[in-house]
């Protein structure tokens, strides 16, 4: 059996043949409901970045394939007009919602937490759930032609995809 570095008991880092007291011993962390609910946003931001992968291998593969997905044929409602959007969007909302997930997290480390902050939390990731499934929806119907000339006013310019620098530049 090998040795145990750490004991369960405490948040030393001792040796089990080790007689010494520690210098110091570490209490358990007790997390601010605030910090608690930046967990939703972390596993939204985890979700939005395999969703950008997964269409970013779409729109590389309708790329060069045009019809196909590895031999498949492709779906009408996904060619890399449509998919390629996504990508950017996501990539853009991830990044974003991981930075606001740190910032809310580290809050209530550097000072205190106000009254009622864990559900201010909650309201704010709401509101940004709803800002990601608006404008990925929103550009998608606009990409697909259910807003005829209006499009442009829900969130897609046509400008995104023209490029992979464009796209780049865009988030």
């Amino acid at each position: 059996m090998l040795p145990r570095p750490f004991s369960s008991t405490s948040a030393t880092i001792r040796d089990e043949h080790d007689d010494s007291k520690p210098i110091t011993t570490l209490a358990e962390p007790k997390p601010a409901s605030s910090q608690k609910a930046t967990l939703a946003y972390f596993i939204t931001a985890m979700a939005l970045f395999v969703i950008q992968v997964i269409m970013g291998s779409l729109t590389g593969h309708f790329t060069v394939e045009g019809t196909s997905f590895l031999g498949f044929p492709s779906p009408r409602s996904c060619p890399t007009r449509r998919c390629a959007p996504g990508t950017c969007s996501c990539r853009c909302f991830f990044i974003a919602t991981c930075f606001l997930a740190a910032g809310l997290f580290i809050g209530p480390l550097v000072g205190r937490e106000p009254k009622h902050q864990g559900k201010l939390v909650w309201g704010l990731f709401v509101t940004v759930v709803l800002v990601v499934l608006g404008a990925l929806t929103g550009t998608y119907l606009s990409v697909m032609g259910h807003f005829g000339g209006d499009g442009f006013m829900f969130g897609h310019q046509g400008y995104d995809t023209s490029s992979s620098a464009a796209c780049g530049s865009s988030c």
